[in-house]
């Protein structure tokens, strides 16, 4: 299945916004991406009904990495009104993440091209399921695995499983069980664009992803200068300490971009994906 009726290009109009595909709806018109209402509606539908034979739960979200870039993003969650509440503007540390290029940070740039490496960008733009753990306490947020666990071999004692072997094993158990969809881990534009809908929903007392804990991209390269030390040179005499982007939500709603270390937390998880195999295309 596949989204169909979207364009590239900036066209605004006036949508009610009262379910969750209307929300949907309004966050692609917010994102300048409407051009055919009525058939965006039907094919978004579908491609959500069809992820209800995933046999997995969890939250839509629309995936187009051709066209929503993260200063689009950036800009739909900062530039507007949202029908229940004003957000503080998205809190980001500039020395992790930024629109210029720096050789120690993530760049928008780099950010957009590596979701246009990742596997299946080139298809066309479908509604994907970020996959809920039905397991996780309430002072964890649903929308993240495996905390507890370090985020890579650098933060791991020996023989101690790490977040990214579980995905790893968790999406080759999933893919060979579940003909027609496959899986793949939950990255920061996801997070961004699900807060995007939930601000545009008319739901009372509506909460932003990551309002519980903390979210590791697991799609993102590590670093290996810390932030806070930045003039501190690199020693390749001992292991890195490895560091890698975080999102969460702050206590007024804003989302916050930040970095976190790869060592074990209970409070820090990462994300899962879900998707319909179809035919690559363009719109």
């Amino acid at each position: 299945m596949a989204i169909e009726g979207l364009r590239r290009a900036p066209q605004h109009s006036n949508l009610h916004i009262s379910d969750e595909v209307g929300a949907w709806l309004g966050a692609l018109d917010r994102l300048g991406l409407m051009q055919d209402h009525d058939r965006v509606t039907q094919t978004m539908i579908a491609d959500i009904d069809n992820l209800r034979l995933c046999g997995l739960v969890g939250e839509p979200y629309v995936y187009y990495p051709q066209a929503i870039t993260f200063q689009g993003l950036i800009d739909g969650l900062d530039n507007g009104d949202f029908p229940r509440h004003a957000y503080p503007a998205t809190d980001i540390n500039h020395r992790v993440w930024g629109p210029g290029e720096h050789g120690e940070r993530y760049s928008y740039h780099h950010l957009d091209q590596l979701s246009l490496e990742q596997a299946y960008a080139d298809w066309a733009p479908q509604v994907r399921l970020a996959v809920y753990n039905t397991q996780a306490t309430p002072k964890v947020d649903r929308l993240l695995h495996f905390s507890s666990l370090p985020f890579d071999a650098h933060s791991a004692a020996p023989g101690q499983r790490t977040q990214l072997e579980a995905i790893a094993e968790t999406k080759l158990a999933y893919d060979s069980g579940h003909e027609g969809f496959f899986m793949t881990p939950l990255n920061t534009q996801a997070i961004l664009t699900i807060a995007l809908s939930r601000r545009l929903r008319r739901a009372k007392g509506e909460t932003m992803p990551v309002s519980r804990a903390y979210f590791r991209d697991a799609t993102l390269p590590r670093l290996y200068t810390d932030p806070l030390e930045p003039s501190q040179p690199r020693r390749f005499t001992e292991p890195p300490i490895s560091l890698v982007g975080m999102v969460f939500s702050g206590a007024k709603g804003e989302m916050v971009l930040d970095w976190s270390r790869g060592t074990p937390k209970e409070d820090v998880g990462v994300g899962l994906s879900i998707a319909a195999v179809m035919n690559p295309r363009t719109i």
